[in-house]
């Protein structure tokens, strides 16, 4: 099943030529990066990467060494390259949208429909009639 970024989003963030996107990917609160598109819509994705951080990974971007090593390696998959301002850029967007990710409220759960019931008692008796 494939994502569609932004469509469902609880909010987004421009920032300069990135989009962040707060949205659920399988069920869980998620950070979705891309690099906004010059064709059609503001938000076009391009044919570069988006990168999806789910909120059980977001611990791991709290760590100035991990997330240097991964921003070098999002910066490629966004399609800006391998400069380090690229990645500069993207580790201080990171760290910038961690605090929403974290305040995110979890996915809303579908109501089911209630069996509805009715009891009657007569002379002891219980009955039960389910609509």
């Amino acid at each position: 099943m494939g994502i569609e970024f932004g469509k469902n989003a609880r909010k987004q963030i421009t920032r300069g030529d990135m989009v962040a996107s707060f949205q659920y990917v399988n069920g869980e609160e998620s950070l979705c990066l891309w690099r906004l598109g010059a064709l059609g819509s503001p938000l076009a994705l391009r044919n570069d990467g988006a990168v999806v951080i789910g909120l059980s990974a977001a611990y791991k971007y709290t760590e100035d060494d991990y997330l240097v090593r991964q921003s070098t390696k999002l910066a490629k998959v966004m399609g800006f390259g391998r400069s380090k301002f690229s990645a500069y850029r993207i580790a201080s967007f990171i760290q910038d949208m961690l605090i929403e990710l974290l305040t995110m409220q979890p996915e809303p759960i579908e109501a089911k429909p209630e069996d509805k019931a009715e009891v009657a008692v007569r002379d002891k008796h219980v009955s039960l009639v389910f609509h």
